[in-house]
Order: C-alpha cells, then structure tokens, then sequence
C-alpha cells in the first residue's frame, strides 16, 4: 500500500514532528506492506527532513486557493500509484478535497485532527 502523507506548514513543530514520527516507524518497519510519500511545501523543514532522511517527498504548493495543490495531489496520486491520502494539515484536507471534487481525484482520504 502507498500512503501519500501531506503536510502544508513551513516550520517544524509537533504536528510535524508526529507526522515524521509515523512515516520513519512505517519505513523501518519494512514487512508491513506500507509505503509512504510525503507531500510538503518546497522550502518547508518537512522537505529538509525527507532529504536528511531519504524519504521520497513531492514539492506542493499549498498556497492561495490551492487549485495548483489539488492538481498536484491528482498527478502525484496517478504518477505514484497511491492508495490512500493522509493529511495532516487543515490547509493539506483542503486541497485534496479539491482534489477530488474539482479534478476528480478518488483516492481515499484520512484527516488527522491534533488539536481541540
């Protein structure tokens, strides 16, 4: 299965942290079938932690309405094969909503919520 992981924030903070917590967990666990692909703004400490890493990531920009995000989560999305979306982000769920409702991409989709 691959998981494509999509955060939106620019700095590192404990939302991202759990975010990294879960997809090194899921890497070095290789028997459990999963793979995972992180999607994250170009400039973002995410990106610098997937190089660090060797986690596979894709350059989003989830600035604006996000029309250019959703496209670009369908075309990772198809390029990858994936099989589940997982946002970390309110800004992330927005845009593979859009994703799906303006480009209609139908990868399922998972929301993890952090906060109160």
């Amino acid at each position: 299965m691959k998981v494509l992981h999509l955060g939106s924030e620019l700095t590192w903070r404990g939302g991202e942290q759990q975010q990294f917590y879960l997809i090194s967990a899921l890497k070095d666990n290789v028997g459990s079938g999963v793979e995972s692909i992180v999607g994250c703004r170009p400039s973002s400490e995410m990106a610098k932690k997937c190089q660090q890493f060797n986690i596979p990531y894709h350059r989003i920009d989830f600035g604006g309405a996000q029309i250019q995000a959703a496209r670009a989560i369908k075309r990772i999305c198809k390029q990858e094969n994936i099989d589940l979306i997982h946002c970390h982000t309110a800004r992330a769920h927005g845009a593979a909503y859009k994703s799906a409702a303006l480009f209609g991409n139908r990868t399922p989709i998972i929301v993890s919520k952090r906060t109160d």
